[in-house]
């Protein structure tokens, strides 16, 4: 058990905290009309709709986020497929070929046999896509563009094995351990504590998660992070927000800056009406729009963090307004970008960089959220009689709280990152490191150990006590 959390909170400086600025919000009564690719577009149209005309081409949309949206669905496709390798599907397979089952998704390329007709198999959250094959969304790759594939960045990923993996190779060795776990049951079924056999393939005897911790990974290693370290930045000139905003990038509808704008956007997850909508519509995932019966992942859905978001926001206390304030920045952001027609001025600029500190404060508290709400059901989970304790559950959380806390590193302004990453680092000691405590002998530390990294998370973001009861 960790016990200097306490000295490490005291050293949090003002300065390195968030405070997020809160614009009213939609009542669970609002409404709006998400619109489709290229349909009922421009300035004025659509208050709050993420909605653009071009000024290049008469009467098309100028937004374009189709590799985002793509690497979002891969990523659902991935943990989809994940979920359906059950025994019957491991027997008889090796190693090599469960590994080729899941790189297929995660690095879906023509070399690899991904071609634009791949079928779709996961709906939105019940309802079946309006896109039936992955290349109407987008033939891309989860892999390319983790930071050090994409970025140039090899900085070594704090908070796995031994801290010395950049982005992508920490997903490879996830993907690594997800197949021998799975590989491991031609052997044996592996157990619980307790001596009941595990059902879920993804699952080892060591309490890890492997569906769960990779996608909540890749959630921060590729749209976290090339939302806020690439499309959002401004340390290269002639990227993110210092693209140009001159020229029509060629055969295009859009310029440089206002196709960077969007895939932040994309990676955001939000559906073009989000902050239109109810809490709890953004939380159900889907708005039939255009009223067809099905679900266009390009412009109806909610996936990713904006969702997450929409969860935080309807389980707080103090009505928290995540993803309502970041959508709402990224359509203001884009409605400057769109007005100046030209050259930003240096106003224009500074009002950018405003906006990208509400969209980036608030999708990372988000997350901070989640992973609060992640503690508060392990606590509960760990302080259940034997008979009401469930493996399952507390590993599930378990995972998924610790791909979170991985995936707080990818925004480079994060408060997480500030002398030399401390917090970020005692977050993962707090969290005991690759595998969760499943022994209960341990549980009582783990709890100690629990509530002070959420007491950590709660002071760096600046929590209200009463949310972080209530998630």
């Amino acid at each position: 058990m960790f016990r200097n959390a306490h000295a490490l909170l005291a050293s949090v400086g003002a300065a390195a905290l968030l405070t997020v600025a809160c614009p009213a919000q939609p009542t669970d009564d609002a409404t709006g009309e998400g619109e489709g690719e290229g349909e009922g577009e421009g300035e004025g149209e659509g208050e709050g709709v993420y909605a653009f005309q071009s000024r290049f081409i008469a009467g098309e949309s100028s937004v374009s986020y189709t590799g985002q949206a793509g690497r979002h669905l891969l990523l659902q496709e991935l943990k989809a497929r994940i979920g359906r390798t059950d025994d019957t599907v491991i027997d008889g397979k090796t190693a090599a070929d469960l590994k080729a089952r899941f790189t297929f998704l995660y690095d879906f390329k023509a070399d690899s046999g991904g071609t634009a007709e791949e079928p779709i198999t996961v709906t939105a959250f019940g309802t079946a896509l309006t896109q039936t094959q992955i290349g109407e969304v987008g033939v891309v790759s989860l892999r390319d563009k983790m930071r050090d594939r994409d970025l140039d960045d090899a900085t070594a990923i704090i908070g796995w094995g031994a801290d010395d993996l950049a982005a992508s190779a920490v997903a490879e060795d996830i993907i690594e351990r997800l197949t021998l776990t799975m590989i491991a049951r031609q052997t044996a079924i592996p157990q619980a504590p307790d001596g009941t056999p595990i059902t879920q393939t993804f699952l080892s005897a060591s309490g890890v998660d492997h569906q769960q911790l990779l996608e909540n990974y890749l959630l921060g290693a590729v749209a976290f992070s090339q939302g806020c370290d690439d499309y959002l930045d401004d340390s290269t000139v002639g990227k993110g927000i210092l693209s140009d905003n001159a020229v029509q990038v060629e055969g295009k509808p859009f310029t440089e800056l206002e196709h960077a704008w969007d895939e932040a956007f994309g990676y955001f997850g939000a559906a073009r009406a989000f902050a239109t909508h109810s809490v709890a519509d953004n939380v159900g995932g889907f708005v039939d729009a255009d009223g067809n019966g099905s679900a266009d992942w390009l412009s109806e859905v909610n996936y990713g963090h904006a969702r997450t978001a929409a969860q935080r926001d309807e389980s707080s206390a103090t009505s928290t307004r995540f993803g309502y304030d970041a959508v709402t920045a990224l359509v203001e952001g884009r409605r400057v970008i769109t007005a100046a027609a030209g050259p930003l001025s240096t106003a224009q600029l500074d009002t950018l960089r405003s906006l990208r500190g509400t969209i980036e404060q608030n999708w990372e508290r988000a997350l901070a959220a989640t992973a609060i709400r992640s503690i508060n059901d392990i606590v509960v989970e760990l302080g259940a009689e034997p008979a009401a304790y469930s493996f399952v559950n507390h590993t599930t959380l378990w995972s998924e709280l610790k791909g979170v806390l991985l995936s707080l590193q990818f925004n480079p302004r994060s408060p997480m990152l500030v002398d030399g990453a401390a917090r970020l680092r005692q977050a993962h000691e707090l969290v005991g490191g690759d595998a969760p405590v499943i022994a209960r002998a341990g549980f009582a530390d783990a709890v100690v150990d629990f509530t002070a990294l959420r007491t950590l998370l709660q002071v760096t973001y600046r929590f209200d006590e009463r949310d972080v009861a209530a998630w």
